[in-house]
């Protein structure tokens, strides 16, 4: 058996990027874990969230749901004799378990202490078998990828790393919040998308 994870746990609780991100998108997220699923062979795949991120939960509930409704997931996705089950599970815990081993340990519902490796996950992952553990942002990026191809999402961002990064912007700007951009998008660029500084700038 094989597994896929996604990481949408958001680790640092100061951070909003996945959150926002299974608010606005749960379906973009979702597709992509399928396709991420579909590429390694894995029929279980797992959407891990902090069970106080009650819109994201809701909303990705409902995701799974009309998926599964349309035939996207489950048995005999698409008529194509490949079936996906996915689960959504709700975790509590520290700061640690943005850390891959950890949160494999906490969705066996084990303690969430970090593990030797190697062996790495994709070789004995989740229940000690091979799985695949992607942040929900990365998951997001395959649908467009797949649909415009490799050479547009090489196109966008830095030459040697493509493509965009969910940054948060706090404190003294005037417009406060979660924002796309391409990577290597200089700060000073960042700032003045979220509006400005409302103050002298000192520490990023």
């Amino acid at each position: 058996q094989r597994h896929v994870v996604a990481n949408g746990y958001g680790a640092d609780p100061g951070a909003a990027t996945d959150r926002t991100l299974l608010e606005q998108d749960p379906h973009g997220v979702l597709e992509g874990l399928a396709l991420a699923a579909f590429a390694v062979g894995a029929t279980r795949a797992c959407m891990a969230v902090r069970a106080d991120a009650t819109v994201a939960v809701r909303r990705l509930a409902a995701a799974i749901r009309e998926a599964e409704e349309a035939g996207l997931i489950g048995s005999d996705a698409l008529g194509a004799g490949f079936d996906l089950h996915v689960e959504l599970r709700e975790l509590q815990g520290a700061f640690v378990l943005g850390e891959e081993t950890v949160l494999l340990r906490a969705l066996e519902g084990k303690r969430g202490m970090p593990e030797q490796r190697p062996p790495y996950p994709a070789v004995k992952g989740l229940w000690g078998e091979p799985t695949v553990v992607n942040n929900v942002q990365t998951l997001a990026a395959v649908p467009w990828i797949l649909a415009n191809g490799p050479a547009a999402h090489r196109a966008i961002g830095a030459a040697d790393s493509p493509g965009t990064a969910l940054v948060q912007v706090s404190g003294a700007v005037r417009t406060p919040g979660v924002l796309e951009v391409p990577m290597g998008t200089p700060l000073k660029q960042i700032v003045a998308a979220a509006g400005g500084a409302t103050g002298e700038l000192k520490a990023v």
